[in-house]
């Protein structure tokens, strides 16, 4: 059976490896420019910017986090992919367009050189911040990835977790390195389309196998979980929905690896069109991993292992093991796709806001390079001692890492497009506090209510509010 498992795994590697490779070389990048390994010298095509920006946003939390909730929690937690519709087509809608502008206006190419020269900040402070920020929590989001990879091969191919996480980490360097900005969109272009199919495929079947929504229903009934969206119409309710699941829709105004994305398109005027295709594709996709987790409810009396491994064992029990090997390669593509264009952001802020910036401004284009290929390692590296811990929860480390960036970016970045009050002082104070809040609202929460209300809630009106305020009293 590992036989198989293997061949699968072995042909979807060489596979996404050769796309890389071959991107890399079709762009030409042996001038080492910042501006091509970052956004892909603003030149990608609307159609790989809407892929591209999905898959670089949905990981293996697609797979094992949402499905598992559902599992677990019920129809409440719908409530989750909700918001995240609601949030990406607001980001699309009201910052995509505005943000390639600007971005293309001020020539730059990463959150922390925008929010340098809009808000004229010439400390040198803002930009320092928003790369410890990002690096931090991004190192944490490298991990989720980097567990996903561990818990596929593991489960599937019968490999060590640590020897798996290490081995995608050879996956996806050697492209990264190479490639920059275009070869991740091209990957994630084949990636979105390879994984959407195969998350709709398992589901599907599973919903024939069992007979029908009667099976299903009858499952569900006898566990006594619910699938209703509102459980009872009280203001308690409503508002542990309002601040709990939908809440993440916040998220997407803050999230770098994404927003690298709206910079990179070609013609910002074909920018609606992304947006249709993407907000599709999403809908599609989330709606698929929803029912991986109500299909599965009357697939498993107890999932084996965890429930994170939902998608993995009904994959397993209902193909033959290359199928299922191929299938399950589609947890690795979900992963890779948003571990790449992570660790491009991050590498990117540190290459260019902090080196090229701030430590040497008249480094050259190889040195900033050379720099750039170092941080890429140097997250990768972080990312993999951060994963090492094999029991900690991915869904945890999600919503730890979603909160931490979108708390503290998204404010900013709204900010910024829609406001000419806020300065430099107020932007910087907004920072620190989203980050901050974002990080101790869940030790504080119980002493404030019973509602469990998502970090992201407090901490990003934390943000807004410091940022006013700051400004305020500085112009005084």
């Amino acid at each position: 059976m590992y036989f198989e498992y293997i061949v699968a795994f072995v042909v979807y590697s060489i596979t996404i490896i050769s796309i890389g490779i071959f991107a890399s070389y079709k762009k030409k990048y042996a001038s080492t420019d910042s501006i091509d390994f970052m956004i892909g010298g603003r030149s990608t095509h609307w159609l790989l910017t809407a892929l591209s920006a999905h898959a670089a946003d949905m990981s293996d939390w697609l797979f094992m986090g949402l499905p598992a909730t559902v599992y677990l929690l019920g129809g409440t937690q719908i409530w989750i992919p909700i918001g995240l519709l609601f949030g990406m087509f607001c980001s699309w809608h009201f910052v995509a367009h505005t943000l390639r502008i600007a971005t293309e206006q001020y020539r730059v190419y990463t959150l922390a050189s925008y929010f340098k020269v809009h808000f004229k900040d010439h400390t040198g402070l803002l930009g320092i911040t928003a790369t410890l920020i990002s690096f931090f929590f991004f190192a944490i989001y490298v991990s989720v990835g980097l567990k996903g990879i561990g818990y596929v091969l593991q489960s599937a191919f019968g490999m060590n977790y640590h020897i798996g996480i290490c081995i995608g980490l050879c996956i996806i360097l050697p492209y990264l390195l190479l490639g920059g900005f275009s070869s991740v969109a091209f990957l994630d272009l084949f990636q979105g389309l390879f994984l959407l199919a195969m998350l709709m495929l398992v589901p599907l079947y599973a919903y024939i196998t069992l007979g029908g929504w009667h099976t299903i229903a009858h499952a569900i009934q006898e566990k006594g979980i619910s699938l209703s969206l509102i459980p009872n119409f009280s203001l308690r309710s409503i508002l542990a929905i309002l601040l709990n699941p939908f809440a993440w829709c916040l998220g997407y105004f803050g999230m770098p690896h994404i927003l690298t994305k709206f910079m990179g398109i070609e013609n910002p005027e074909e920018m609606y069109k992304a947006k249709y295709v993407g907000i599709i594709w999403q809908l599609c996709a989330t709606s698929a991993a929803v029912a991986v987790g109500v299909v599965g409810i009357a697939y498993f009396n107890i999932v084996p292992g965890k429930p994170e491994f939902i998608f993995i064992e009904m994959a397993k029990s209902l193909f033959t093991p290359l199928l299922a090997g191929l299938v399950l390669c589609a947890i690795l593509a979900a992963t890779i796709s948003t571990i790449d264009s992570q660790l491009l952001v991050l590498a990117g802020i540190v290459a260019q806001d902090l080196y090229k910036n701030i430590i040497n401004p008249s480094a050259s284009a190889k040195q900033v390079y050379t720099i750039y290929q170092m941080a890429i390692i140097a997250g990768a590296l972080l990312g993999l001692i951060s994963a090492w811990n094999e029991q900690s929860s991915i869904m945890a480390l999600v919503q730890y890492a979603w909160a931490g960036l979108g708390a503290s970016f998204g404010p900013l970045v709204l900010v910024s497009l829609y406001s000419s009050y806020p300065n430099s002082y107020g932007a910087f104070a907004g920072l620190i506090t989203g980050a901050f809040v974002s990080g101790i609202w869940q030790y504080i929460n119980p002493y404030i209510t019973t509602i469990e209300i998502y970090s992201m809630v407090p901490a990003f009106c934390a943000n807004i509010v410091m940022i006013y305020a700051v400004s305020w009293l500085s112009k005084k």
